[in-house]
C-alpha cells in the first residue's frame, strides 16, 4: 500500500510551476527508525519560491523507508535494509531523494 500526504491548495496554484527540488537528494541510514528531514522547494515560472504550492511525498518502497509530510517538509524513517526513492510532487513537476538503508547487524 502506498500512502500519500498532501496539503490543500487549489489546482490553479500549481499549474504555473517551473520546478521542484529536494534537499537533500540522498540519505543514508544505519539504524532502524532513524529519521531525516527533507525539504521541497517549489519554484513558479518566474523562478520565485512558491511556499503555498501543494507537495505530495511518496516512497517507492514503504518496507524500506517511510515518508510523512506536512506542507513542503517531510520526515523519512528507515525501516529495513535496501534502497527506496522518495518523490516530492507538485503539479506535474517532481524531484527525488534516494534513501539507502544499511542496518547494522548485531
Amino acid at each position: 500500500m502506498i500512502a500519500a500526504l498532501t496539503s490543500d491548495v487549489s489546482s490553479s496554484d500549481v499549474t504555473d510551476l517551473s520546478s521542484v527540488t529536494l534537499d537533500p537528494t540522498s540519505i543514508s541510514f544505519t539504524e532502524k527508525n532513524d529519521t531525516a528531514t527533507i525539504i521541497a522547494t517549489v519554484l513558479d515560472e518566474s523562478g520565485s519560491v512558491d511556499s503555498d504550492a501543494s507537495v505530495t511525498f511518496t516512497s517507492d518502497d514503504y518496507s524500506i523507508a517511510s515518508v510523512s509530510g506536512n506542507g513542503q517538509t517531510a520526515i523519512v524513517t528507515a525501516l529495513s535494509s535496501g534502497t527506496a526513492i522518495i518523490t516530492a510532487s507538485s503539479g506535474e513537476k517532481d524531484a527525488a531523494c534516494e534513501v539507502t538503508v544499511s542496518l547494522k547487524t548485531r
